[in-house]
């Protein structure tokens, strides 16, 4: 079963609700074979609203939901009482209607969805075929974690992950530890924190699995390919992976992969191998940059005001959620509710490094910043590949408002950075030059 886009976008909104309250008595009859219940659901404020989904009820016996007949399946919002109704659209809650994932995974079939609540699972598990599997919190609330198993997640075909950290696989050198394995099948994996592995995303055995705006970082390795995939990896940031980014088996060839709009920043190697030296072919929209995330202890993986990521994806991505281009990464920035300061240009009471006005530009934009005490700074422009193009600053300045024009005559048309640098503060934004 091939699961559309846009079919999965419209169950990702199903499923992101929060459950408040048990399901109510049933009411109302559809047909004999459907009837409709209320689920009472909130959307975050403190007064309940209430929706309707049809569910199907087989009358006279229970439906395959992993239970024999004679269970009384009951949990503790009623729901699947005596085993016999569930959704149309089939959603198996967690820890609502299953204690763990793995027990709802054994209850699901294609085409179920498992919805998570926030929370840290220590298990590990393989999907089943067309299986909708998604957080309702995000990655940041949502953990799959436990370590000494050579997979946490085992991918299927048509198979769907979403929204979860999966994470501390890690069993040592030159052991297996991954966090997501894909073998041969299309899984589609997306808005995933991949952390602390031995590897993130192992994709094997001529796999197509599409992995779109995760954030891999902190493992071994961050992507594995071996024996001949054809994955699609757009969107994500990979950064910081002890050993490579994305690693390769050249002994095998590599299919048809699709690669870019991603960005790699901080591995030891940003394309590691085994037997010849393989490197990809520059793909579209890939960036070197620091992706300027939060940070801290324990990492806190959102992007900062200043992140090069934000609004750098594909642009024939979905539009994040504040209706901008995608960002990159599992975590958007929302710039409808982002705040930056903005200092006194007149007594400048911080380092600031404001948008280049006009944006987009041609051929020539100013780029302004602040200084709030002395201070040894550059101000660079760099290209997508992060190569720098212009330095349109660099010594020692005094405190004050300052201003540099960038003339970007003769540069090919298309989205730079530009860095600002002072000790330890940087900060780097966004420009694009038109044709």
């Amino acid at each position: 079963m091939k699961i559309e886009l846009k079919a999965i976008i419209g169950l990702l909104i199903f499923s992101s609700v929060v459950i408040l309250g048990s399901i109510e008595k049933a009411y109302g009859q559809s047909s004999t074979n459907y009837r409709v219940v209320k689920y009472v659901i909130a959307s975050g404020g403190s007064t309940p609203q209430s929706t309707q989904y049809l569910v199907r009820e087989v009358i006279g016996q229970p439906l395959n939901v992993g239970v024999s007949q004679s269970s009384q399946h009951t949990s503790s919002s009623g729901f699947l009482a005596q085993g016999r109704t569930v959704p149309l659209a089939t959603t198996l809650l967690v820890p609502e209607m299953y204690a763990t994932i793995t027990e709802a995974m054994v209850a699901a079939d294609s085409g179920y969805i498992i919805s998570v609540a926030a929370g840290t699972y220590r298990e590990f598990f393989k999907m089943k075929k067309g299986v909708i599997l998604l957080s309702r919190s995000g990655p940041m609330e949502t953990i799959i974690s436990r370590n000494g198993v050579r997979d946490l997640i085992l991918t299927a075909q048509d198979a769907v992950i979403k929204g979860f950290t999966i994470a501390d696989n890690d069993n040592g050198v030159s052991q297996p530890g991954n966090g997501i394995f894909s073998d041969g099948d299309n899984a589609l994996i997306c808005y995933c924190i991949l952390r602390n592995n031995s590897v993130g995303i192992y994709l094997h055995n001529g796999s197509q699995a599409t992995l779109y705006n995760n954030t891999i970082a902190h493992n071994r390795t961050g992507i594995y390919m071996q024996i001949n995939p054809a994955p699609k990896i757009y969107n994500n940031i990979i950064s910081h992976n002890s050993e490579s980014g994305m690693y390769r088996n050249t002994a095998h060839s590599l299919g048809n992969p699709m690669i870019q709009y991603n960005d790699y920043y901080g591995n030891t190697a940003d394309f590691g191998f085994y037997g010849t030296a393989w490197t990809p072919q520059p793909g579209t929209g890939d960036l070197y940059l620091d992706p300027l995330l939060v940070g801290g202890s324990p990492v806190d993986y959102h992007l900062t005001p200043n992140s090069p990521c934000i609004d750098a994806g594909d642009p024939l991505s979905l539009l994040d959620p504040d209706g901008t281009r995608a960002d990159i990464g599992a975590l958007f920035y929302d710039q409808a509710t982002g705040i930056e300061l903005t200092p006194n240009a007149e007594l400048p009471g911080e380092f600031y490094l404001y948008p280049a006005y006009p944006n987009p530009f041609n051929p020539a934009t100013t780029v302004r910043f602040s200084v709030p005490e002395p201070a040894h700074l550059t101000l660079t422009v760099y290209d997508l590949l992060g190569q720098r193009v212009s330095q349109l600053a660099k010594g020692y300045f005094q405190p004050g408002l300052y201003q540099f024009q960038f003339d970007a005559t003769g540069l090919a048309s298309g989205i730079y950075f530009y860095q600002l640098q002072m000790g330890s503060y940087r900060a780097v934004r966004k420009m694009v030059l038109l044709e």
